[in-house]
Protein backbone atom coordinates (compact mmCIF):
# COMPACT_ATOMS: atom_id res chain seq x y z
CA UNK A 1 0.00 0.00 0.00
CA UNK A 2 1.11 3.75 0.13
CA UNK A 3 0.49 4.46 3.57
CA UNK A 4 1.32 2.42 6.93
CA UNK A 5 -1.63 1.20 8.52
CA UNK A 6 -2.13 -0.31 12.16
CA UNK A 7 -5.24 -1.72 14.17
CA UNK A 8 -5.96 0.60 17.17
CA UNK A 9 -9.01 -0.15 19.99
CA UNK A 10 -10.64 2.40 22.32
CA UNK A 11 -11.35 1.36 25.60
CA UNK A 12 -14.85 -0.18 24.58
CA UNK A 13 -12.74 -2.45 22.25
CA UNK A 14 -14.27 -0.73 19.30
CA UNK A 15 -11.27 -1.20 16.63
CA UNK A 16 -10.32 1.45 14.20
CA UNK A 17 -7.88 1.23 11.43
CA UNK A 18 -5.11 4.07 11.48
CA UNK A 19 -3.43 5.90 9.11
CA UNK A 20 -0.34 8.22 10.48
CA UNK A 21 0.10 11.29 8.51
CA UNK A 22 3.99 10.64 8.90
CA UNK A 23 3.51 6.86 7.40
CA UNK A 24 2.11 7.84 3.99
CA UNK A 25 4.71 7.43 1.28
CA UNK A 26 4.52 7.76 -2.81
CA UNK A 27 2.90 11.35 -2.69
CA UNK A 28 4.95 12.27 -6.04
CA UNK A 29 3.73 9.51 -7.29
CA UNK A 30 -0.09 10.65 -6.49
CA UNK A 31 0.68 14.02 -7.26
CA UNK A 32 1.71 13.22 -11.26
CA UNK A 33 -2.33 11.85 -11.19
CA UNK A 34 -3.90 14.73 -9.63
CA UNK A 35 -3.86 14.55 -6.16
CA UNK A 36 -1.32 17.75 -5.31
CA UNK A 37 -0.21 19.27 -2.29
CA UNK A 38 -2.71 17.12 -0.09
CA UNK A 39 -2.20 14.54 2.57
CA UNK A 40 -4.34 11.01 2.52
CA UNK A 41 -5.51 10.86 6.09
CA UNK A 42 -7.45 14.24 4.93
CA UNK A 43 -9.00 12.65 1.94
CA UNK A 44 -10.11 9.08 3.81
CA UNK A 45 -12.19 12.18 6.02
CA UNK A 46 -12.90 14.28 3.29
CA UNK A 47 -14.11 10.57 1.81
CA UNK A 48 -16.64 9.74 4.63
CA UNK A 49 -17.86 13.47 5.36
CA UNK A 50 -18.92 13.28 1.28
CA UNK A 51 -20.20 10.18 1.99
CA UNK A 52 -22.65 11.16 4.51
CA UNK A 53 -23.45 14.60 3.55
CA UNK A 54 -24.62 13.11 0.13
CA UNK A 55 -27.24 10.40 2.27
CA UNK A 56 -25.39 7.27 1.57
CA UNK A 57 -26.36 5.78 4.03
CA UNK A 58 -28.96 2.84 4.76
CA UNK A 59 -31.94 2.98 7.26
CA UNK A 60 -29.74 1.82 9.74
CA UNK A 61 -27.61 4.83 9.54
CA UNK A 62 -24.88 2.61 7.94
CA UNK A 63 -22.78 5.10 5.55
CA UNK A 64 -21.48 3.84 2.47
CA UNK A 65 -17.73 4.87 3.72
CA UNK A 66 -17.47 3.16 7.14
CA UNK A 67 -17.24 6.51 9.82
CA UNK A 68 -13.75 8.08 9.53
CA UNK A 69 -12.25 10.50 12.22
CA UNK A 70 -9.34 12.63 13.03
CA UNK A 71 -7.07 10.98 15.65
CA UNK A 72 -3.50 11.83 17.48
CA UNK A 73 -1.97 8.45 18.72
CA UNK A 74 1.64 8.53 20.04
CA UNK A 75 1.40 11.97 19.09
CA UNK A 76 1.14 11.02 15.35
CA UNK A 77 -1.64 12.91 13.61
CA UNK A 78 -3.94 10.51 11.19
CA UNK A 79 -7.15 8.89 9.99
CA UNK A 80 -9.08 6.89 12.06
CA UNK A 81 -11.65 4.53 10.62
CA UNK A 82 -14.02 2.07 12.17
CA UNK A 83 -13.19 -1.59 11.21
CA UNK A 84 -15.67 -3.49 9.38
CA UNK A 85 -16.27 -6.21 11.49
CA UNK A 86 -17.70 -9.55 9.59
CA UNK A 87 -16.85 -8.49 5.65
CA UNK A 88 -14.11 -9.45 3.38
CA UNK A 89 -12.25 -8.14 0.55
CA UNK A 90 -14.48 -8.18 -2.17
CA UNK A 91 -13.17 -10.76 -4.50
CA UNK A 92 -13.17 -13.13 -1.08
CA UNK A 93 -16.81 -11.94 -1.12
CA UNK A 94 -17.54 -13.15 -4.17
CA UNK A 95 -15.26 -16.37 -3.62
CA UNK A 96 -18.04 -16.79 -0.65
CA UNK A 97 -20.81 -16.25 -3.15
CA UNK A 98 -22.18 -13.30 -1.60
CA UNK A 99 -23.68 -10.85 -3.68
CA UNK A 100 -23.15 -7.49 -3.08
CA UNK A 101 -26.62 -5.16 -2.86
CA UNK A 102 -27.42 -3.39 -6.46
CA UNK A 103 -28.40 -0.66 -5.25
CA UNK A 104 -25.14 0.04 -3.64
CA UNK A 105 -23.33 -1.20 -6.39
CA UNK A 106 -24.55 1.77 -8.36
CA UNK A 107 -23.77 4.14 -5.13
CA UNK A 108 -20.25 3.23 -4.92
CA UNK A 109 -20.38 4.33 -9.12
CA UNK A 110 -21.54 7.44 -8.78
CA UNK A 111 -19.83 8.30 -5.07
CA UNK A 112 -15.88 7.25 -6.60
CA UNK A 113 -16.83 9.47 -9.60
CA UNK A 114 -17.59 11.99 -7.63
CA UNK A 115 -14.94 12.05 -5.06
CA UNK A 116 -12.38 10.90 -8.21
CA UNK A 117 -11.38 7.69 -6.65
CA UNK A 118 -8.16 6.17 -8.75
CA UNK A 119 -7.52 3.40 -6.58
CA UNK A 120 -10.72 1.39 -6.38
CA UNK A 121 -9.66 -2.08 -6.96
CA UNK A 122 -11.21 -5.44 -5.27
CA UNK A 123 -8.94 -4.72 -1.96
CA UNK A 124 -9.90 -1.43 -1.69
CA UNK A 125 -13.87 -2.76 -1.21
CA UNK A 126 -14.98 -4.88 1.22
CA UNK A 127 -18.45 -6.84 1.46
CA UNK A 128 -20.88 -8.26 4.49
CA UNK A 129 -22.46 -11.20 4.29
CA UNK A 130 -25.93 -9.57 3.75
CA UNK A 131 -23.87 -8.18 0.94
CA UNK A 132 -23.35 -4.36 1.77
CA UNK A 133 -20.27 -2.50 0.65
CA UNK A 134 -17.54 -0.77 2.52
CA UNK A 135 -15.74 1.43 0.46
CA UNK A 136 -12.17 2.18 2.11
CA UNK A 137 -8.46 3.21 1.32
CA UNK A 138 -9.73 6.24 0.23
CA UNK A 139 -7.17 8.33 0.29
CA UNK A 140 -6.43 8.31 -3.58
CA UNK A 141 -9.25 10.61 -4.06
CA UNK A 142 -10.31 14.52 -4.69
CA UNK A 143 -7.74 15.51 -7.20
CA UNK A 144 -7.52 18.96 -8.26
CA UNK A 145 -6.91 18.15 -12.48
CA UNK A 146 -9.25 15.32 -14.21
CA UNK A 147 -6.53 14.06 -17.00
CA UNK A 148 -4.42 10.96 -17.04
CA UNK A 149 -4.65 9.31 -13.84
CA UNK A 150 -5.79 5.87 -13.52
CA UNK A 151 -9.54 4.64 -12.93
CA UNK A 152 -9.84 1.38 -11.56
CA UNK A 153 -13.48 0.01 -11.30
CA UNK A 154 -14.22 -3.10 -9.09
CA UNK A 155 -17.89 -2.61 -9.62
CA UNK A 156 -17.79 -1.37 -13.62
CA UNK A 157 -18.52 -5.09 -15.09
CA UNK A 158 -21.46 -4.83 -12.54
CA UNK A 159 -23.53 -1.90 -13.44
CA UNK A 160 -24.20 -2.16 -16.70
CA UNK A 161 -25.20 -0.05 -19.21
CA UNK A 162 -28.20 0.98 -17.07
CA UNK A 163 -29.16 5.15 -17.27
CA UNK A 164 -28.71 7.05 -13.93
CA UNK A 165 -31.76 7.12 -11.58
CA UNK A 166 -33.24 9.87 -10.23
CA UNK A 167 -32.17 9.90 -7.36
CA UNK A 168 -28.05 10.15 -8.74
CA UNK A 169 -29.10 12.71 -11.05
CA UNK A 170 -30.18 14.46 -7.75
CA UNK A 171 -27.08 13.60 -5.98
CA UNK A 172 -25.09 15.07 -9.05
CA UNK A 173 -26.83 18.59 -9.33
CA UNK A 174 -25.98 18.70 -5.66
CA UNK A 175 -22.61 18.65 -6.36
CA UNK A 176 -22.80 21.15 -8.92
CA UNK A 177 -25.35 23.58 -7.40
CA UNK A 178 -25.59 22.78 -3.43
CA UNK A 179 -23.50 25.60 -1.17
CA UNK A 180 -23.11 22.71 1.26
CA UNK A 181 -20.91 20.68 -0.52
CA UNK A 182 -19.10 23.92 -1.86
CA UNK A 183 -18.38 24.59 1.43
CA UNK A 184 -17.21 20.83 2.79
CA UNK A 185 -14.65 20.84 0.12
CA UNK A 186 -13.55 24.18 0.84
CA UNK A 187 -13.46 23.61 4.44
CA UNK A 188 -11.18 20.80 4.11
CA UNK A 189 -9.02 21.61 1.11
CA UNK A 190 -9.99 25.03 0.44
CA UNK A 191 -8.93 24.52 -2.78
CA UNK A 192 -11.28 25.61 -5.76
CA UNK A 193 -9.33 23.15 -8.21
CA UNK A 194 -10.57 20.79 -6.05
CA UNK A 195 -14.19 21.13 -6.25
CA UNK A 196 -14.08 22.78 -9.87
CA UNK A 197 -12.93 19.32 -10.48
CA UNK A 198 -15.22 17.46 -8.76
CA UNK A 199 -18.24 19.32 -10.52
CA UNK A 200 -16.48 19.12 -13.73
CA UNK A 201 -16.76 15.15 -13.09
CA UNK A 202 -20.80 15.60 -12.23
CA UNK A 203 -21.82 17.69 -15.39
CA UNK A 204 -19.49 14.57 -17.38
CA UNK A 205 -21.49 12.26 -15.29
CA UNK A 206 -25.03 13.86 -16.14
CA UNK A 207 -23.83 14.41 -19.89
CA UNK A 208 -23.27 10.83 -20.18
CA UNK A 209 -26.48 9.70 -18.11
CA UNK A 210 -24.95 6.12 -17.52
CA UNK A 211 -22.98 4.17 -15.14
CA UNK A 212 -20.45 2.19 -17.21
CA UNK A 213 -18.92 4.60 -18.81
CA UNK A 214 -18.28 6.83 -15.89
CA UNK A 215 -14.87 4.39 -15.12
CA UNK A 216 -13.31 3.88 -18.50
CA UNK A 217 -15.06 6.51 -21.19
CA UNK A 218 -13.37 9.29 -18.46
CA UNK A 219 -10.37 8.34 -18.63
CA UNK A 220 -9.97 7.49 -22.59
CA UNK A 221 -11.58 11.06 -23.41
CA UNK A 222 -10.01 13.49 -20.98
Amino acid sequence: GINKTEIIATESGKKFVFKSKSGESALGWLSSRGVKGQYLYTNEIAAYQMAKELGLADKNGRVLVPRTIIKIVDEEIGSAQEYVDNSWPYETAVRKKITPQADQVLDAAIFDLIIGSGDRHDGNSRLDSDGNIYLIDNGFSFPCVTNRYDWFGAYSDLTGQKKLQQRHIDMLNRVIEDPKIKDLVMRIFASRAIYNNMVERAKWALQENSYLPVWWTWKETH
